[in-house]
Protein backbone atom coordinates (compact mmCIF):
# COMPACT_ATOMS: atom_id res chain seq x y z
CA UNK A 1 0.00 0.00 0.00
CA UNK A 2 1.01 3.55 -0.33
CA UNK A 3 3.77 4.61 2.26
CA UNK A 4 6.49 7.01 2.97
CA UNK A 5 9.46 6.92 5.42
CA UNK A 6 9.98 2.89 4.32
CA UNK A 7 13.39 1.30 4.50
CA UNK A 8 14.74 -1.24 2.00
CA UNK A 9 17.65 -3.62 1.94
CA UNK A 10 18.83 -6.22 -0.98
CA UNK A 11 19.48 -9.66 0.20
CA UNK A 12 22.41 -11.17 -2.57
CA UNK A 13 22.12 -14.51 -1.18
CA UNK A 14 18.49 -14.63 -1.95
CA UNK A 15 18.50 -12.12 -4.61
CA UNK A 16 15.59 -10.56 -3.29
CA UNK A 17 15.02 -6.82 -1.81
CA UNK A 18 13.45 -6.47 1.47
CA UNK A 19 10.94 -3.94 2.34
CA UNK A 20 9.80 -3.45 6.31
CA UNK A 21 7.41 -0.98 7.87
CA UNK A 22 6.36 3.05 6.53
CA UNK A 23 4.17 5.00 7.47
CA UNK A 24 0.59 6.58 5.98
CA UNK A 25 0.21 9.91 5.31
CA UNK A 26 -1.50 10.56 8.45
CA UNK A 27 1.30 9.38 9.94
CA UNK A 28 0.05 5.53 10.55
CA UNK A 29 3.04 3.11 10.89
CA UNK A 30 3.06 -0.31 9.24
CA UNK A 31 5.07 -3.43 10.53
CA UNK A 32 4.64 -5.44 7.32
CA UNK A 33 7.57 -7.21 5.51
CA UNK A 34 7.52 -7.62 1.89
CA UNK A 35 9.84 -8.87 -0.89
CA UNK A 36 10.42 -7.38 -4.40
CA UNK A 37 12.13 -10.36 -6.62
CA UNK A 38 12.94 -8.63 -9.89
CA UNK A 39 9.15 -9.00 -11.18
CA UNK A 40 6.52 -8.77 -8.18
CA UNK A 41 6.54 -8.13 -4.91
CA UNK A 42 5.23 -10.62 -2.11
CA UNK A 43 3.99 -10.43 1.48
CA UNK A 44 5.86 -12.18 3.83
CA UNK A 45 3.14 -12.88 6.47
CA UNK A 46 4.43 -16.27 8.54
CA UNK A 47 6.50 -14.58 10.85
CA UNK A 48 4.69 -14.16 14.26
CA UNK A 49 6.87 -12.14 15.45
CA UNK A 50 8.00 -9.27 13.40
CA UNK A 51 9.58 -5.60 15.14
CA UNK A 52 7.24 -3.14 15.81
CA UNK A 53 5.43 -0.75 13.26
CA UNK A 54 7.45 1.63 12.34
CA UNK A 55 9.06 4.69 10.07
CA UNK A 56 12.29 6.08 9.34
CA UNK A 57 14.33 3.31 10.65
CA UNK A 58 17.28 1.92 8.31
CA UNK A 59 18.56 -1.66 7.15
CA UNK A 60 21.36 -2.92 5.34
CA UNK A 61 22.24 -6.29 3.83
CA UNK A 62 25.24 -7.70 6.54
CA UNK A 63 27.13 -9.93 3.31
CA UNK A 64 29.42 -11.95 6.32
CA UNK A 65 26.50 -13.11 8.06
CA UNK A 66 23.76 -13.13 5.27
CA UNK A 67 21.13 -11.07 6.80
CA UNK A 68 19.55 -8.09 6.35
CA UNK A 69 20.18 -5.98 9.48
CA UNK A 70 17.31 -3.19 10.90
CA UNK A 71 17.86 -0.47 13.51
CA UNK A 72 15.54 2.02 15.16
CA UNK A 73 12.77 3.80 13.70
CA UNK A 74 10.02 5.49 15.44
CA UNK A 75 6.33 4.67 16.41
CA UNK A 76 3.16 7.02 15.80
CA UNK A 77 4.09 8.42 19.04
CA UNK A 78 5.89 11.58 19.20
CA UNK A 79 9.27 10.98 20.53
CA UNK A 80 9.35 7.00 20.94
CA UNK A 81 12.03 6.03 18.92
CA UNK A 82 13.38 2.46 18.96
CA UNK A 83 17.22 1.28 19.78
CA UNK A 84 16.19 -2.58 18.79
CA UNK A 85 18.64 -4.51 16.39
CA UNK A 86 16.69 -7.24 13.96
CA UNK A 87 17.90 -9.47 11.25
CA UNK A 88 15.62 -11.22 8.96
CA UNK A 89 17.19 -14.50 7.53
CA UNK A 90 14.52 -14.44 5.08
CA UNK A 91 12.00 -16.11 6.68
CA UNK A 92 11.34 -14.31 10.10
CA UNK A 93 12.84 -11.66 11.97
CA UNK A 94 14.98 -12.36 14.94
CA UNK A 95 16.04 -9.90 17.86
CA UNK A 96 19.28 -9.21 18.72
CA UNK A 97 20.75 -8.27 21.86
CA UNK A 98 23.83 -6.55 22.51
CA UNK A 99 25.96 -4.66 25.20
CA UNK A 100 26.00 -1.53 23.28
CA UNK A 101 24.02 0.30 21.32
CA UNK A 102 23.24 3.62 19.27
CA UNK A 103 20.50 5.63 20.94
CA UNK A 104 17.22 5.58 19.95
CA UNK A 105 16.40 7.34 16.57
CA UNK A 106 15.26 7.67 13.40
CA UNK A 107 16.21 9.48 10.16
CA UNK A 108 19.51 7.59 10.17
CA UNK A 109 21.21 5.68 7.81
CA UNK A 110 23.18 2.41 7.61
CA UNK A 111 25.61 0.57 5.33
CA UNK A 112 27.03 -2.61 4.93
CA UNK A 113 31.01 -2.06 4.41
CA UNK A 114 32.34 -5.04 2.48
CA UNK A 115 35.82 -4.01 3.20
CA UNK A 116 35.89 -4.22 6.95
CA UNK A 117 32.82 -6.47 7.16
CA UNK A 118 31.14 -4.25 9.20
CA UNK A 119 27.28 -2.38 9.16
CA UNK A 120 28.34 0.99 9.11
CA UNK A 121 25.69 3.70 10.69
CA UNK A 122 25.65 7.44 11.10
CA UNK A 123 23.06 8.99 13.39
CA UNK A 124 22.21 11.91 15.64
CA UNK A 125 22.13 13.13 19.59
CA UNK A 126 21.31 16.37 20.81
CA UNK A 127 25.21 16.40 20.82
CA UNK A 128 25.86 16.02 17.52
CA UNK A 129 26.55 13.07 14.94
CA UNK A 130 27.42 9.36 15.85
CA UNK A 131 29.24 7.18 14.13
CA UNK A 132 28.39 3.27 15.01
CA UNK A 133 29.57 -0.09 13.66
CA UNK A 134 27.90 -3.25 13.99
CA UNK A 135 29.99 -6.69 13.58
CA UNK A 136 27.59 -9.10 13.58
CA UNK A 137 27.67 -9.34 17.54
CA UNK A 138 28.01 -6.30 18.91
CA UNK A 139 27.37 -2.30 18.20
CA UNK A 140 30.77 -0.41 18.73
CA UNK A 141 30.68 3.63 18.86
CA UNK A 142 33.58 4.94 16.82
CA UNK A 143 35.81 7.96 17.67
CA UNK A 144 36.98 9.59 13.88
CA UNK A 145 38.35 13.08 14.29
CA UNK A 146 36.33 14.37 12.16
CA UNK A 147 32.86 13.87 11.27
CA UNK A 148 29.95 14.97 9.34
CA UNK A 149 27.94 17.33 11.48
CA UNK A 150 24.58 16.51 13.11
CA UNK A 151 22.07 15.73 10.75
CA UNK A 152 18.82 12.79 9.57
CA UNK A 153 17.28 11.89 6.13
CA UNK A 154 20.84 11.65 5.35
CA UNK A 155 22.17 8.84 1.97
CA UNK A 156 24.41 6.55 2.15
CA UNK A 157 26.17 3.92 0.28
CA UNK A 158 29.16 1.36 0.11
CA UNK A 159 31.36 2.29 -3.13
CA UNK A 160 32.70 -1.49 -4.25
CA UNK A 161 35.07 -0.04 -6.85
CA UNK A 162 36.90 2.34 -3.88
CA UNK A 163 36.39 0.36 -0.69
CA UNK A 164 34.88 3.65 0.52
CA UNK A 165 31.34 4.17 2.59
CA UNK A 166 29.70 7.55 0.26
CA UNK A 167 27.57 9.74 1.86
CA UNK A 168 25.49 13.10 0.95
CA UNK A 169 23.13 15.36 2.10
CA UNK A 170 20.73 15.38 5.17
CA UNK A 171 19.06 17.93 7.04
CA UNK A 172 20.51 19.56 10.44
CA UNK A 173 17.62 21.56 11.54
CA UNK A 174 14.57 23.31 10.43
CA UNK A 175 15.03 24.14 6.74
CA UNK A 176 18.74 23.29 6.73
CA UNK A 177 19.72 20.96 3.85
CA UNK A 178 22.62 20.25 3.33
CA UNK A 179 24.42 19.36 -0.12
CA UNK A 180 27.61 17.63 1.22
CA UNK A 181 29.52 14.95 0.50
CA UNK A 182 31.96 12.86 2.88
CA UNK A 183 33.25 9.34 2.86
CA UNK A 184 34.37 6.95 5.23
CA UNK A 185 37.11 4.51 5.48
CA UNK A 186 36.58 2.49 7.95
CA UNK A 187 38.07 4.62 10.79
CA UNK A 188 38.29 8.35 9.32
CA UNK A 189 35.76 10.51 7.67
CA UNK A 190 36.42 12.23 4.86
CA UNK A 191 34.63 15.56 3.56
CA UNK A 192 34.89 15.48 -0.53
CA UNK A 193 34.80 18.73 -2.61
CA UNK A 194 33.80 17.02 -5.65
CA UNK A 195 34.15 19.80 -9.14
CA UNK A 196 30.52 18.69 -9.60
CA UNK A 197 27.51 18.27 -7.28
CA UNK A 198 23.68 17.41 -6.35
CA UNK A 199 21.75 19.87 -5.71
CA UNK A 200 20.22 20.47 -1.95
CA UNK A 201 17.54 17.65 -1.34
CA UNK A 202 14.89 17.93 1.45
CA UNK A 203 16.46 14.74 3.39
CA UNK A 204 15.05 12.28 0.92
CA UNK A 205 17.88 11.52 -1.10
CA UNK A 206 18.93 7.99 -1.85
CA UNK A 207 22.55 6.38 -2.82
CA UNK A 208 23.22 3.18 -4.57
CA UNK A 209 25.65 1.32 -6.44
CA UNK A 210 25.77 0.66 -9.77
CA UNK A 211 28.01 -2.82 -10.27
CA UNK A 212 27.58 -2.45 -13.94
CA UNK A 213 28.65 1.37 -14.45
CA UNK A 214 30.99 0.73 -11.08
CA UNK A 215 30.02 4.41 -9.76
CA UNK A 216 27.22 5.54 -6.92
CA UNK A 217 24.01 6.78 -8.46
CA UNK A 218 22.32 9.25 -6.14
CA UNK A 219 17.88 9.62 -6.53
CA UNK A 220 16.18 12.35 -4.68
CA UNK A 221 12.25 12.79 -4.19
CA UNK A 222 9.89 15.34 -2.82
CA UNK A 223 9.32 13.77 1.19
CA UNK A 224 5.51 15.42 0.58
CA UNK A 225 4.02 13.02 -1.10
CA UNK A 226 3.21 9.10 -0.77
CA UNK A 227 2.88 7.52 -4.16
Amino acid sequence: SARAYVSLAYDSERNKVVLFGGRTRDGQPFNDTWEWDGTKWEKREEDPTPPAARYGHAMAYDTEERRVVLYGGRSSAPGSSFADTWQWDGHRWHQLASASHPPGQSGHAMTYDKTNKKVVLLGRTSAGAETWTWDGDDWKQESPATAPQRREGHAMAYDEARGRIVLFGGNSGRYADSDDTWEWDGSTWTPIEPAESPATFPQTSRLAFDSVRQKVVLFAADPYYVT
